[in-house]
């Protein structure tokens, strides 16, 4: 939803990139859209869509077509060749106004205003002279139209006037908070709730305020919607700023959502491909028990062996281990003697291949346990680095190919502060082994829900100091940030010092010993109230 409070921060962005440089070049993507160049890594992109209304900052040069409209025509005999003086947000609406310094075809210096009005299928551009005059308009209203705001040539402009009341230092309560300027259901539907206990003010203020863009993912991953503030409760992707965001949810290369979807799939995949090897090594195993069987039977035809007569594919022996008969079935085509010697043959092979099978099934079953973490790592997934950081491990064990891509901010951990104490919580693996590794005390204590997925987390007090409240809040949060989502669930802890981290193992795969556990659950209420942002 590109609404007031996103034109706003768009503003911010151009007075800090573009403000001083000169449009150099202009170019159209399609029939509704144009791309603005000003220097070699700042592009304006404005896009009049009726489904993707809306402005952001390119790095680099995007596809483009060279459309003969009148108006792309129009922009490039005003402003290429002119400099970007200042850019101001209409009446805190949808409006924006690039003022731009130019030259006249008398060489007279002149100001052209462009307006950009970012209301989805109401969207336009219009250029103005100082004045403030329209000489060139995307859309133009029609004669018949009956219509407050007239766009047309030679008319003065006039904005858009707000039909509602200025939120801005109201104390009127949240439950009327549709009748002020800016707000609607969908924007009311984001916010986290503990904000709604407050004034239409403090709400409109602390979304002006706010500056986490992020884009709202659905049940599915897919994106939903995006906007300036987080809500910690809704599943999410955080950008650095709004261009970044709005890249990403109506970018061309691939959205960090797709990218989700791709890995859960690359994952699945794998682990199907796991549980059926797992069952074959174990049936293999399995099979490797019969080898002293084989032994058995081969001692027996050898103790016997003057006593088989002719050609037989069995043959009835006393077992003199148990003192009782036994059968032995035999290759007719085989002497008695080549018979035994099979046997100790099969018995040689199983018994090699034993340890084999043992070391194999062992190092499956770590990985299938693996990628259950990174299947539990991608619905955790909250920011856009995070999902590079993902990628590079599923790089690293060489489940997609190796690509070449700029380096990701590194993702932070979420920390809690309980009681003063401060607990570490590892969004994936990477970070499940950078928060051991950074901590110095090896005292501190460690938490992990038993026997599934889930999010290392380290209490940063020595072993014997933690009270058991504190212990009890740190399980939850293990059982919180686990595949068990807060269920009931046998959480582990253990001080640092018995957490190792096995040579070449997966990242986030430790063994650990000395181990007490706590049973408990957990619910939002008691754990997100204390997360330090």
């Amino acid at each position: 939803m590109f609404d007031h409070y996103l034109v706003s921060s768009l503003a911010e962005e151009i007075n800090e990139n573009l403000v001083g440089f000169r449009m150099q070049k202009i170019w159209s993507r399609n029939h509704q859209s144009f791309l603005m160049k000003f220097k070699s890594s700042a592009f304006l992109l404005i896009d009049l869509s009726p489904q993707k209304c809306h402005g952001r900052l390119l790095t680099a040069k995007s596809e483009t077509q060279d459309l003969p409209q009148p108006f792309l025509l129009a922009l490039r005999k005003n402003l290429e060749g002119a400099k970007l003086i200042s850019c101001e947000q209409i009446n805190n609406d949808r409006t924006l106004c690039l003022s731009f310094q130019g030259k006249s075809v008398t060489y007279d210096s002149v100001v052209y205003n462009l307006y950009l009005e970012l209301m989805g299928r109401h969207g336009n551009a219009i250029i103005t002279d100082e004045e403030n005059t329209i000489l060139y308009s995307y859309k133009t209203t029609p004669f018949e139209a009956p219509s407050e705001h007239v766009i047309r040539p030679g008319r003065k402009y006039e904005a858009l006037l707000q039909s509602k009341e200025d939120p801005t230092g109201s104390s009127a309560p949240s439950e009327d908070i549709l009748n002020y300027a800016g707000f609607y259901k969908k924007l009311i539907k984001l916010l986290p709730e503990e904000l709604l206990s407050k004034s239409v003010g403090e709400i409109h203020s602390w979304i002006s305020c706010a500056r986490d863009f992020t884009i709202y993912l659905d049940n599915y991953g897919d994106s939903s919607d995006f906007h300036q503030f987080r809500n910690p409760k809704r599943r999410s992707l955080s950008y650095p700023d709004l261009s970044s965001l709005l890249d990403a949810y109506y970018g061309s290369e691939k959205s960090k959502t797709k990218k989700l979807r791709h890995a859960q799939k690359i994952l699945l995949n794998r682990l199907r491909v796991t549980d059926d090897k797992i069952s074959k090594l174990e049936e293999n195993l399995e099979k490797t028990q019969e080898a002293e069987s084989y032994k058995h039977k081969g001692e027996l035809l050898l103790a016997y062996l003057h006593e088989i007569k002719g050609k037989s594919d069995k043959v009835e022996v006393i077992d003199y281990y148990e003192n009782k008969p036994l059968i032995i079935d035999l290759d007719i085509t085989k002497t008695p003697l080549e018979n035994a010697q099979s046997y100790y043959k099969k018995y040689e092979k199983l018994s090699r291949s034993r340890p084999a099978l043992v070391n194999q099934l062992s190092l499956a079953k770590e990985e299938k346990f693996s990628l259950q973490q990174l299947l539990y790592d991608v619905e955790q997934v909250d920011s856009s680095s995070e999902v590079d950081d993902l990628y590079s491990e599923l790089e690293d064990l060489k489940l997609i190919q190796k690509q070449k891509r700029a380096k990701p901010l590194p993702a932070r951990p979420r920390v809690f502060v309980y009681l003063g104490l401060r607990y570490e919580v590892g969004k994936n693996n990477k970070q499940n082994d950078e928060i051991r590794r950074k901590v110095k005390n090896n005292d501190f204590l460690w938490f992990h829900a038993k026997n599934i997925p889930g999010s290392h987390v380290i209490l940063h007090e020595e072993a014997g100091k933690a009270s058991q409240e504190a212990l009890i809040f740190g399980a939850k949060l293990a059982s919180y940030y686990s595949r068990a989502k807060g269920d009931l669930v046998t959480v582990d802890y253990t001080s640092l010092s018995k957490v190792k981290k096995p040579k070449a193992s997966a990242p986030g795969y430790v063994n650990y010993h000395g181990e007490s556990r706590l049973n408990v659950s957990a619910i939002s209420e008691e754990i997100l109230p204390y997360e330090k942002k």
